[in-house]
């Protein structure tokens, strides 16, 4: 989606100013990917965070083998279920963002005919 909207800002911009709008397609879509990237991952911290202090461990002493293995698994479900989530809210913004690219993509198309 990267193409059509850098095309479409870029080609709504006058001649003379076409070079700073290059320029800040470039600055925003840096920005937002390092928004994103943070945002997404200060989530998912939060959402591990949330899960991990509702894992259910056996009423053993620390140093047992039963609880030490509750332990990794608790763990690794939370991870898995963290990761899962991260990345259905990903595709969730990826197919927002692709429907707004393609419309822009047919409304800069439909302005060229």
């Amino acid at each position: 989606m990267i193409a059509p909207v850098g095309t479409a800002v870029i080609n709504s911009a006058p001649d003379t100013q076409r070079g700073i709008a290059a320029s800040l397609v470039i600055v925003l879509r840096l920005m937002g990917m390092s928004v994103g990237l943070s945002g997404l991952t200060a989530w998912g911290l939060h959402r591990f965070e949330i899960l991990r202090t509702q894992i259910t461990l056996p009423d053993l002493p620390l140093a047992d083998p039963v609880y030490q293995q509750a332990i990794v698994d608790g763990l690794t479900q939370v991870t898995v279920r963290v990761l899962t989530e991260t990345f259905l809210v990903s595709a969730v913004i990826v197919a927002v963002a692709s429907i707004i690219g393609l419309r822009l993509h047919r409304d800069q198309q439909s302005e060229t005919e």
